[in-house]
């Protein structure tokens, strides 16, 4: 099946930049793995908006530098970041120096902060949006992907969360939230990965 490639263990997986390992890091240990962490589900909701437009794989090799920067991704942290810590930001080697995402980044996070008056908060408002079975194919292939960037759901979750005044949020970034967080399983039919992560979510209990 084309977007499948075998690496030097004779192991088969997607074909993601197989020459970049961050990449294959994040698609070997990430990519279709559920989690609730609300930490994680905040990092991973600044990292697709500061890929936006970008590429991913590059984004990956800055993470340490970025996770450095924002304090570890801590809510709590970034919710109280004003005008000098942006400024810090857009100065530091290694981010992604594009104020309007920044902006949206540190916005976010006083939302998330507020999500905590909900229950289950974050994790469980994005567990809620997780795709109904039909919504996706049984088999998962390049040209399904192709076809579908993004699944209703995510659109579901990026209009929840833009009510709840959140920025920089569509449902291309919700849906690579979903991926990352394996929220859905995108790893291509006979990736290796792809019936490891189908086994995790059904060991995984959602939030509620």
């Amino acid at each position: 099946m084309s977007g499948l490639f075998t690496d030097e263990a004779g192991r088969v997986s997607c074909a993601w930049q197989p020459d970049n390992p961050a990449v294959r890091a994040y698609h070997d240990a990430e990519y279709g793995r559920p989690s609730a962490d609300e930490t994680r589900i905040f990092e991973k909701f600044c990292l697709e908006i500061l890929a936006s437009g970008l590429n991913f794989g590059t984004l990956l090799r800055k993470r340490d530098r970025l996770r450095e920067a924002f304090d570890g991704f801590e809510i709590e942290r970034v919710a109280e970041y004003g005008e000098d810590a942006l400024a810090r930001l857009m100065q530091t080697e290694g981010v992604i120096r594009n104020e309007r995402k920044l902006r949206a980044c540190l916005h976010n996070a006083r939302r998330a902060r507020d999500l905590r008056a909900e229950p289950g908060g974050l994790p469980a408002l994005l567990w809620a949006h997780e795709p109904p079975p039909g919504e996706r194919p049984v088999r998962m292939t390049p040209d399904w992907m192709r076809a579908n960037p993004y699944t209703a759901s995510a659109e579901r979750l990026a209009k929840a969360l833009k009510g709840r005044g959140w920025q920089w949020i569509g449902p291309t970034v919700c849906h690579g939230l979903f991926q990352g967080l394996g929220v859905v399983n995108d790893h291509l039919e006979g990736c290796a990965l792809r019936p490891v992560c189908a086994q995790a979510r059904r060991d995984f209990v959602p939030p509620t």
